[in-house]
């Protein structure tokens, strides 16, 4: 196995680090996973149960290139089968690899309260920690939380969005707003109009917005090229120094 990290084809990062792989469905959201799918079909990846990934630990330390960097894409790291012990181990190295951007995206913003955050005086600014929602109740739910963290780096991905969501409440506080509707065989829809709201609420916080993909009046999946305008951070593969 390689010891530096493998790239990925998530657009708003350079680098997968695939610490954990496999998770439980938790909310609606979850019923197409593309994760899962992937991780059916290719049972070499680590199978859909929840499996850790110690000898993974080291990758960024030998990553040289400064990357922005998804942690475990294929899962989620705050998931209950992973021991607080190895998610404080996981945000420890990336909080020591200040060259590189982590990205933590969960549905599980509770546990890294509860497991994390208050392990932390000063939280890594190389950090950005997401929860992912897809409809009101679980904007609700989650984005109170991550705010309770008190990390200063914080975003929200809205993708698969399933019916109009407000993040008004609270986007003086989020640095980060990405949206996108769910792709795949049995996608559900997504109207662009519930798209373009949540776009006008950033905009109007001053904050920066990130639509991955949308589908247009005849059902065709659209994928939009990222541009560093949309990022609060840069991407090695623009050539960051």
């Amino acid at each position: 196995m390689s010891n530096t990290l493998p790239y990925t084809k998530i657009p708003y990062a350079d680098r997968a680090w695939h610490v954990t792989t496999g998770c439980t469905p938790c909310s609606a959201g979850c019923d197409h996973c593309w994760a899962q799918a992937m991780l059916r079909r290719f049972p070499a990846m680590g199978g859909t149960k929840v499996k850790i990934w110690p000898e993974r630990l080291s990758q960024p330390e030998h990553t040289r290139k400064p990357s922005v960097i998804f942690v475990a894409p294929m899962g989620d790291l705050f998931h209950e089968d992973v021991s607080e012990f190895f998610m404080r181990q996981v945000v420890a190295m990336a909080a020591y690899c200040r060259a590189h951007t982590f990205l933590f995206l969960t549905k599980r913003p509770l546990r890294f309260m509860r497991g994390v955050a208050d392990h932390y005086r000063c939280p890594p600014r190389n950090i950005w920690l997401g929860c992912s929602v897809e409809d009101q109740a679980t904007a609700d739910e989650r984005v109170p939380l991550l705010l309770e963290s008190g990390w200063p780096n914080l975003w929200v991905s809205a993708e698969p969005l399933l019916e109009p969501v407000s993040l008004s409440p609270w986007l003086d506080r989020i640095g980060w707003v990405v949206t996108g509707c769910e792709s795949g065989a049995g996608a559900r829809p997504c109207v662009d109009r519930w798209l373009y709201k949540l776009m006008k609420q950033s905009q109007g916080s001053g904050i920066p917005h990130y639509e991955k993909q949308w589908r247009g009046t005849t059902g065709q999946l659209y994928k939009r090229d990222p541009r560093p305008q949309d990022l609060p951070f840069r991407l090695a593969k623009w050539g960051a120094e």
